[in-house]
């Protein structure tokens, strides 16, 4: 795209703003209680997500299925601020010697009073949507969502996953998947340290 174009396009959004931001009442309510749209500053659970930013050594044991061995892979997850509303993982590894790469984001809506995330990796088309809660403590966030069993892909189950913190430089993750009977079975455990610590 031409710089002219790009120019004429940028000021006519800012032109656009500006009278939006005139024309707003001026007893209109600016913080995150807001009713009527999403959080103008960050909430006390925008700032518990922040504590992930930073680089992560992790151990991942992982189970491929009910009564089968564990298997245990490493990686490094790079985690940043999208602003004081979000942050985003970018997780590398290679489990039995293929590369694997996933993105997770994760952040808090107000108006649903819930946390909220996205996960993709390389091993899938699909999107994983998330929502959660932070326990009264303010130690761990469990995050529920649905999606393919681990081991048999054409069946989809339920997920309850919860981060956990130890102290500011570890970190636990672990995954349960719901059975048949209804009970969870654990089936991913991560620990993970913050790098050079």
């Amino acid at each position: 795209m031409k710089p002219f174009i790009v120019f004429s396009l940028v000021t006519t959004l800012a032109g656009a703003l500006l009278v939006a931001a005139q024309d707003a009442p001026k007893d209109a309510p600016q913080d995150a209680s807001s009713a009527a749209g999403p959080a103008t500053s960050p909430t006390p659970e925008h700032r518990w997500l922040q504590q992930h930013v930073g680089e992560w050594e992790s151990v991942t044991k992982m189970l491929a299925g009910p009564d089968l061995p564990e298997a245990e892979t490493r990686s490094l997850d790079r985690v940043r601020k999208v602003g004081e509303f979000w942050t985003l993982t970018e997780a590398e590894a290679a489990p039995g010697g293929s590369p694997f790469t996933a993105v997770l984001t994760l952040g808090y809506d107000p108006e649903k009073a819930s946390f909220v995330g996205t996960w993709i990796d390389s091993t899938s088309s699909m999107l994983w949507h998330y929502t959660g809660k932070l326990d009264e403590a303010g130690q761990a966030l469990t995050l529920e969502t649905e999606g393919p069993l681990p081991w048999d892909p054409s069946a989809r189950g339920r997920y309850r996953e919860i981060w956990e913190f130890q102290g500011p430089d570890h970190r636990t993750f672990t995954s349960t998947v719901q059975k048949e009977d209804g009970t969870w079975m654990p089936w991913v455990k991560t620990e993970s340290r913050r790098k050079g610590t």
